[in-house]
């Protein structure tokens, strides 16, 4: 009931988010018109008249660098970059690629150009930072380490032997580690530091899927995170199943879950669990 033909409204992003804000307070005014409709001054000299009030500001937490940074690199590519302060949750880069000139989208062509982008394969529509679901692969490890040091599954003394593929019981195909020659005798950091899928294929088997499942709960892995902007999506499981019954955390679904391999998460997504790595276990919204 706010808005009349001719205003302007925020539609997408922050400007959606807050456009309450944003848009101020109408001002209004009341005239004295005569049998012909011209105006002959203000009801009462304006006593009921009420001024406009301003929008407020609005600053990002954007670093336009950083920005600037990220979509040189994204240029001809199809992606998200996100870079997120850990200690307060602020955005610090978001970079959907490919992009469009938002110019295409008012004037008399914004039909036409709107039709153009949503049938385009490339899909230049599609905020992939927080619409955007993949595999999270091994930048999961971060967290499933975190998740084992933090309920006493694991150490960083730990040993681990990889040998580059291990049959291990209850997954019906060898486990290969991305190295085929494998990493050998190592201990948790080292682990880490070599990314080794057979290492910690063991450390989900040491977490059990009841835990597993929590710590993905705990690290907001399932949920959104709550950005101030519209549009955003959830974690998905390949296996839905694996959502409403933990016991069907077998040794395939935690072994492969424990390199990222298990579900799909957006870019912000990861990026806020990883922060929660970061700064001591505190899970910021974005």
């Amino acid at each position: 009931r706010y808005y009349q033909r001719g205003d302007y409204i925020g539609k997408q992003g922050v400007e959606r988010s807050y456009e309450e804000a944003l848009r101020g307070i109408k001002g209004s005014e009341i005239l004295l018109r005569d049998a012909r409709g011209r105006i002959k001054g203000r009801y009462q000299n304006g006593k009921f008249d009420q001024a406009p009030i301003p929008g407020r500001n609005l600053t990002l937490s954007i670093d336009i660098k950083l920005q600037a940074l990220g979509e040189r690199l994204m240029t001809g590519k199809r992606g998200s970059i996100v870079a997120i302060e850990p200690s307060t949750g602020e955005i610090l880069c978001m970079v959907s690629s490919p992009t469009y000139d938002p110019r295409m989208t008012v004037g008399r062509q914004r039909g036409k150009n709107h039709l153009l982008l949503s049938r385009d394969p490339n899909k230049p529509l599609l905020n992939r930072s927080i619409m955007g679901q993949y595999p999270p692969g091994s930048t999961f490890k971060t967290i499933t380490l975190a998740a084992a040091i933090d309920c006493g599954a694991v150490t960083l003394d730990s040993h681990f032997a990889c040998g580059g593929a291990e049959q291990i019981p209850g997954r019906s195909q060898l486990l290969h580690c991305w190295k085929s020659t494998g990493h050998g005798g190592q201990q948790t950091a080292q682990a880490l530091q070599n990314s080794c899928n057979l290492a910690f294929a063991h450390i989900g088997l040491k977490l059990g899927g009841e835990r597993f499942y929590d710590y993905i709960q705990k690290f907001g892995i399932l949920e959104k995170t709550g950005i101030d902007l519209s549009g955003e999506s959830k974690g998905v499981f390949f296996d839905k199943s694996l959502v409403t019954d933990t016991e069907k955390w077998g040794t395939a679904s935690l072994t492969s879950g424990s390199f990222g391999q298990t579900f799909k998460l957006t870019p912000l997504q990861l990026v806020r669990a990883i922060a929660a790595v970061v700064n001591g276990g505190n899970l910021m919204e974005p």
